[in-house]
């Protein structure tokens, strides 16, 4: 983490995965929103399932940004080996998005997970599985993420034959909810 003062970055802080292995990937993606960064490690081997990947949320403390391990580590409950989750990563407010293109076959999915009224807490139940119902093997849906106040973008890398394509979320007024409902761009 790097923190500017005046017209000067200065290195604050090295954040590292409490559980991290040398081949996961911890930090091919990253987002930072006000005082929460999220962590890509999308290589993570899970409970036997080699390249399942995880994210981790680093809280920056009230003195600021310091050396140290992560405040909760999120991973898909239903994930398999290969799907890459963590590969991409948003943030933005209370509400983290984390794709995992290697999904069924490389179809690819999105996962949305909110904060808990406690604070953010290491989880594998997320609030959502965003997925498109015209996906087919070797999209890669979910190679690439953003997030903006209600409204998710995920990026299919390899759609049509490797044009690609991106799809727009909105949330429901409900909260977010697994949905396969989108508009195509």
């Amino acid at each position: 983490v790097f923190v500017k003062s005046g017209d000067v970055w200065s290195f604050a802080a090295k954040l590292t995965a409490s559980d991290g292995e040398t081949s996961d990937s911890f930090g091919s993606s990253v987002a930072l929103d006000g005082n929460v960064a999220l962590v890509g490690a999308y290589l993570d081997n899970m409970v036997g399932n080699s390249n399942q990947g995880s994210a981790y949320v680093f809280v920056k403390p009230a003195s600021g940004w310091t050396t140290g391990t992560e405040t909760a580590k999120l991973t898909a409950s239903d994930g398999t080996g290969s799907d890459f989750f963590g590969n991409s990563v948003a943030l933005d407010g209370d509400t983290a998005i984390i794709g995992a293109f290697g999904d069924n076959s490389y179809k690819g999915v999105a996962y949305v997970f909110v904060k808990p009224g406690g604070g953010w807490a290491t989880t594998s139940a997320f609030n959502a599985k965003l997925t498109v119902s015209d996906g087919a093997t070797g999209d890669r849906f979910g190679y690439a993420v953003a997030l903006s106040g209600d409204t998710a973008l995920i990026g299919a890398s390899a759609k049509n034959v490797g044009d690609g394509a991106a799809y727009i979320f909105k949330k429901p007024g409900g909260g977010w909810a697994t949905t396969s409902t989108y508009t195509a761009l």
